[in-house]
């Protein structure tokens, strides 16, 4: 029986996916991307790069030149130029660790942390959400240091969504181990129709039979895919998915989907990266 997943997306990539390849040429620009650890080795670095122009090439194909500066131990980035440079930063440095998790309800989150009525006064609820609540971006700080010192539930994990446009962000209380991993996925498809860009994800076969069973057992329950510990999106699950694909619809714009696909599609960095210049 042929199944498909319906997803309503109420929050895009973090706002950043607004470049697209230029029509025409601009004056060259460049940045320089640095290793946050001191001992990175040449090995690394290479591997970093050869990410890197593989994101950006997919991106946009063809112009991008990712070079390797062997006496700083530096990645350089040069194209021919463009108004809007964040999109490229984060194609050169986002971790790019993509996995999909079981969502636990708030309720299920209280009897894990045994009625913890402080941490729930923290957050407002939102039922459409699928989170255990939400909270200003200003406060993220300070229910993080919470959490963190008061917080020894084994069963999950509290990760944040991204930041919405009234500037508050959703907590979510997730499961402590993947069930889809970055390994599972063979590749990220986009297409058009009337209303936008949608994007589908496509798993290895060896996965199909896990992702099948996980979205029966998550019948009326959200999925969050996670990038680089950020929720991105927890659509929830109408029926079972046998054919190994997630399809996601949410109006989106060309440059976002192929954002997507080209961090999704082009592994995970060996190193954590900086801009520097």
């Amino acid at each position: 029986m042929k199944t498909i997943i319906y997803l309503f997306i109420a929050i895009c990539i973090s706002g950043i996916f607004a470049l697209g390849c230029p029509a025409q040429k601009h004056s060259p620009e460049n940045i320089i991307i640095r290793s946050l650890n001191k001992q990175a080795t040449p090995t690394a670095l290479l591997q970093s790069a050869n990410i890197i122009s593989k994101r950006l090439n997919s991106f946009c194909p063809d112009h991008f030149k990712v070079s390797i500066m062997d006496k700083t131990k530096e990645i350089k980035i040069s194209w021919p130029g463009n108004d809007d440079i964040k999109i490229i930063e984060q194609l050169a440095t986002q971790k790019g660790v993509l996995a999909f998790y079981t969502v636990y309800p708030g309720n299920d989150v209280l009897e894990f942390i045994h009625g913890d009525r402080y941490l729930d006064s923290l957050l407002k609820r939102d039922k459409m959400d699928g989170g255990i609540g939400y909270a200003p971006y200003t406060e993220v700080n300070a229910i993080d240091h919470y959490l963190n010192t008061h917080n020894t539930v084994q069963q999950c994990r509290f990760v944040w969504g991204t930041v919405k446009r009234d500037s508050v962000v959703t907590l979510y209380a997730l499961t402590a181990e993947p069930v889809i991993t970055k390994n599972d996925i063979k590749t990220i498809q986009y297409k058009q129709d009337v209303s936008g860009y949608n994007l589908n994800i496509v798993l290895h076969k060896s996965a199909i039979e896990k992702w099948k069973a996980t979205t029966k057992a998550s019948i009326h329950q959200p999925i969050a895919i996670v990038l680089d510990n950020q929720v991105l999106y927890a659509p929830v699950i109408k029926t079972e998915i046998d054919n190994g694909r997630c399809s996601i619809s949410g109006k989106f714009k060309q440059p976002e989907v192929r954002s997507f696909k080209a961090i999704g599609d082009n592994g995970v960095l060996p190193l954590n990266l900086q801009v520097v210049k």
